[in-house]
């Protein structure tokens, strides 16, 4: 089975559409790209609603894939240590995907032995976290493989003031 890449031809009678799920959303952010995207909610440690629009996740998920071309070789697979209740969770997983990496998402109310089993699993290049990931990677020894995706994302779109 050849691997999907963004090179891969399209099936016949297919010309011009996405064949990967990234290549989809970049195609409805060129098409609305004022229009929301991401809408969370106020909750648990999120005192306020939280709008993104297709432009601005774009941008996002553009800033994190910068951040891991240069750890993704070939076939790699990065983790995902997030809550699934904020945006950045899906600037991951999009910012991976265009990276031509490979996901697996490590949920953090894993005690630390799974999350090291999970990591070690993998042989993931690095995790796409926030500052508390990285605190439960440093006893486990993956601490150096933690890159912030709140960080990436404001130092990759200039203080684009989200939270």
């Amino acid at each position: 089975m050849t691997p999907l890449t963004a090179a891969a031809p399209l099936p016949p009678g297919v010309e011009g559409e996405p064949a990967l799920l990234h290549a989809f959303f970049e195609r409805a952010a060129r098409r609305w790209p004022g229009q929301i995207a991401i809408d969370v909610p106020p909750g648990p440690g999120r005192p306020a609603r939280v709008t993104l629009t297709y432009a601005e996740l774009d941008a996002a998920a553009d800033a994190v894939a910068a951040a891991l071309r240069g750890s993704v070789r070939g076939e790699g697979v990065v983790a995902i240590l997030l809550p699934r209740s904020h945006w950045d969770l899906y600037a991951a997983q999009l910012g991976t995907l265009k990276a031509g990496a490979a996901y697996t998402c490590l949920d953090p109310s894993f005690p630390d032995a799974r999350l090291a089993e999970l990591l070690a699993d993998s042989a993931a290049v690095a995790v796409l976290t926030n500052p508390a990931g990285a605190a439960r990677l440093r006893p486990i020894g993956a601490g150096h493989l933690a890159l912030d995706v709140q960080a990436l994302v404001a130092s990759g779109s200039k203080g684009s003031g989200r939270e």
